[in-house]
C-alpha cells in the first residue's frame, strides 16, 4: 500500500465517519458481531468472485444456495411475520432481481480490479445509498451530505489515481 493509497483510504473512511457521525450510536454487541460476520462474509464473497468466469451463472448459483437458508430463517421467525402482497413483491424485486443484477455487475468487473481498488469501490456504497434516499425517498440533500460524499469520492479518486500511476 502506497502513501497515496493509504491517504485515499483514510479520506474515504473519514468521509464515511463524517456522514454517519450526527446519528452514530454504538450498536449492541450482538448487532456488532453480526456486522463483523457480514463484513467477513462479503470479503470472502469478493475474494471468491475474483476467480469467477461466468458472473450470471455464479450469481444464480449463489442465490439458489442461499434460498434454503432464507426459507429456514423465515420459518424460525414466522411468529413475528406480517406480509402483504405489495411488500412481498417489493422484497422480491429488491432482493432477487435488483440485488442479483448488482452482483452480476460486481462479479463481472471484479476480476479486472486489484484488491485495493475493489475495496475502494465498495467505499462508494454509502454515497450511492444517500443518492438513492434523495432520489427515491425524498431525503434532504444538505451540505453535510455533500461534504462527506465529496471526501469519500476524493479518497476513492486518490486510490484510483495511485492505481493508474502504477499501471504500465
Amino acid at each position: 500500500m502506497t502513501v497515496l493509497k493509504a491517504t485515499g483510504v483514510a479520506m474515504a473512511v473519514a468521509g464515511i465517519g463524517i456522514l454517519l457521525f450526527p446519528t452514530a450510536r454504538a450498536p449492541s454487541p450482538s448487532a456488532a458481531l453480526l456486522m463483523v460476520i457480514s463484513g467477513a462474509a462479503w470479503a470472502a464473497y469478493c475474494i471468491t468472485g475474483k476467480k469467477v468466469r461466468h458472473a450470471t451463472a455464479a450469481t444464480a448459483g449463489n442465490f439458489l444456495m442461499a434460498a434454503p437458508l432464507a426459507a429456514l430463517f423465515m420459518l424460525l421467525n414466522r411468529h413475528d411475520a406480517h406480509a402483504e402482497s405489495a411488500g412481498i413483491l417489493l422484497a422480491l424485486t429488491s432482493g432477487a432481481i435488483t440485488s442479483a443484477l448488482a452482483y452480476v455487475v460486481w462479479y463481472s468487473v471484479l476480476p479486472g480490479l486489484s484488491s485495493t481498488m475493489a475495496s475502494a469501490v465498495q467505499l462508494s456504497v454509502p454515497c450511492l445509498a444517500v443518492l438513492g434516499g434523495v432520489m427515491f425517498m425524498g431525503e434532504t440533500l444538505d451540505l453535510h451530505i455533500i461534504v462527506s460524499a465529496v471526501i469519500i469520492l476524493a479518497g476513492i479518486g486518490l486510490i484510483s489515481g495511485a492505481e493508474k500511476s502504477r499501471s504500465p
